[in-house]
């Protein structure tokens, strides 16, 4: 899977600055719609403290860094972080409730609303190498697009709410002893890595089934659940592998590589989602001009383990 899927981006890259140019243009949009609550927030002395603890953390995000300075940039962003929402609970709550909404619902939706449009074009060249234009694909898939992004911004929430909860428990055992300062950036690095890896093996499949089957919202989650669960700890280990290498070129290029990288790996689970469909239903697909891979159906793999079994 994973050898495939690194070929695969290769010979598709050119579908990657499409998706970064969507993804820059959703930033683009709610990075406006929170610039409409400036106007109070700049008023208040905790929004700048968050604003200097955030460029203080992205300065310090890196391998040269150090574990020790990034684990106290971070405790000190969430502290600011939290100081702030405390604030503007009292201060704004209406902005809070603008801002919240803004952050969990309306940027994933938004988001993910190209997933269709990308995972036609990658699967049009694992299929038959047809090219199919992202623009046009977006459009047309548009009502369908919609829907499987409402579906799944709000499947997602709850991963991203313990997700963060994970955080700021990592965040509170590094400060109840020195010595746990180190061990809570290993253990902070390892929660994020097994958190997009195991979430990506569950949800990865769900755009790539409704594009390869030609399905509905439901139908298709349906399909990518039961895709995944054939191979379950061998999608996850390679989900694992392609987090820790999209996690270490972070550390290398941060704070600036995270614009690029964070579309990157949107890309990069859409054309690894892909793969585990195809694979899993034994579908044959394209990885480059001259080379077929031919998997076999896991559903006479799984019939000969029954029949094994049995005897």
């Amino acid at each position: 899977m994973f050898k495939n899927t690194i070929k695969l981006l290769a010979s598709n890259f050119s579908i990657f600055w499409k998706v970064l140019l969507y993804k820059l243009i959703v930033i683009g949009i709610i990075a406006g719609l929170f610039c409409a609550t400036l106007a109070w927030i700049t008023k208040m002395p905790e929004f700048a403290t968050l604003t200097n603890s955030t460029i203080s953390f992205f300065g310090v995000a890196t391998i040269a860094g150090g574990p020790t300075a990034i684990i106290t940039a971070l405790g000190a962003l969430l502290e600011s972080l939290y100081v702030f929402l405390i604030a503007l609970a009292t201060t704004y709550p209406a902005i809070l409730v603008y801002v919240l909404v803004l952050i969990f619902f309306i940027l994933p939706y938004l988001w993910h609303l190209s997933d269709l449009a990308t995972n036609e074009g990658i699967f049009g060249y694992m299929s038959s190498q047809t090219k199919y234009g992202f623009t046009s694909s977006f459009i047309r898939r548009l009502n369908r697009s919609s829907a499987f992004s409402l579906a799944f911004t709000i499947m997602v929430l709850p991963f991203n709410l313990i997700f963060l909860g994970g955080i700021v428990g990592i965040c509170l055992l590094s400060t109840l002893h020195p010595a746990w300062m180190i061990a809570s950036v290993a253990l902070l690095a390892c929660w994020i890595i097994m958190y997009y890896a195991f979430r990506t093996t569950l949800l990865g499949c769900w755009s790539s089934a409704i594009t390869a089957s030609n399905c509905k919202t439901w139908t298709g989650f349906g399909k990518a659940i039961r895709a995944v669960l054939r191979s379950f700890a061998r999608v996850l280990s390679n989900a694992v592998v392609i987090m820790f290498i999209l996690a270490l070129i972070f550390l290398l290029t941060s704070p600036f590589g995270s614009v690029i990288l964070i579309p990157l790996y949107c890309f990069v689970m859409a054309v690894f989602g892909m793969v585990v469909f195809f694979e899993h239903q034994g579908m044959r697909y394209y990885v480059d001009f001259n080379t077929i891979v031919s998997p076999k159906k896991l559903e006479l793999t799984d019939k000969v383990k029954k029949i094994k079994f049995i005897i």
